[in-house]
């Protein structure tokens, strides 16, 4: 079993939380605005004058309240959706990565500033560093070209494999700074509840796969990309002290 280190799905579970604070926060406001509105109905019965300024104050404070109140809910709403999808599948190729031997290291859902953004799997061992975005998408998924990522030949992802494999280099990047390693950082997607299809002819550093395909993968991979036990437990060390995840 491979050691793992971290909390799938903790990234939009983060995010989830943001925007709930933001939405208390609000509620607050909204709150202390109703008690304005009842001193403002007061001080107008005694200078009608003076209680412009916070009648027009309480306006404009209930229409931005307005305005952003519907914009959180709309996004709580999109990231609890996004967050039940994304942590299913985050989840599944969690427990599939642990069936990796134990001389592989398994990172989930870390998150630092050079990446921009978040990798959802880091994997190190005997063959490579390997960069995984999870995706729980439902159809045909093909790649071709230069790196075309459609669903059922119609839908255009090719965004995500640009920043998938942005992410994949940056943390080459990183491990070289900082474990003084040359090694080729793979970017992989996977997709737990889709058919995958790699069109003949494709050129592109991206690696898709389904599932039940992944662990074989990553144990059989390119001779050129292996690894020394010491030069993937350095690499182990310098992801632990740059990442500091909890482990698990």
């Amino acid at each position: 079993m491979s050691r793992s280190f971290g909390t799938p799905s903790n990234y939009a579970l983060t995010v989830s939380r943001k925007n709930l604070r933001y939405f208390l926060i609000l509620v607050v406001a909204i709150a202390v605005i109703a008690h304005l509105a009842g001193f403002t109905a007061g001080l107008a019965i005694t200078s009608p004058v003076i209680s412009y300024i916070p009648l027009t104050l309480l306006i404009v404070l209930l229409w931005v309240a307005k305005r952003r109140v519907s914009r959180i809910l709309e996004d709580l709403q999109d990231a609890a959706i996004a967050f039940r999808k994304g942590a299913d599948g985050m989840t599944l190729t969690a427990d599939a990565l642990t069936n990796l031997p134990d001389s592989y290291a398994v990172f989930h859902d870390v998150t630092h500033p050079s990446f921009g953004g978040h990798i959802d799997h880091i994997v190190v061992g005997p063959t490579g560093v390997f960069a995984i975005e999870t995706k729980d998408w439902r159809g045909m998924i093909t790649l071709s070209g230069q790196g075309i990522l459609t669903i059922d030949s119609k839908h255009d992802q090719t965004p995500a494999v640009t920043t998938t494999l942005n992410r994949a280099q940056s943390l080459q990047l990183q491990l070289h700074d900082n474990s003084c390693i040359d090694t080729f950082v793979q970017g992989v997607m996977v997709f737990p509840h889709a058919s995958v299809h790699v069109m003949p002819g494709t050129r592109c550093a991206l690696a898709v796969h389904r599932l039940d395909r992944l662990v074989e993968y990553l144990t059989k991979t390119a001779p050129s990309r292996q690894l020394t036990s010491l030069q993937a437990d350095t690499i182990t060390r310098n992801l632990l002290a740059l990442l500091k995840p909890v482990a698990v």
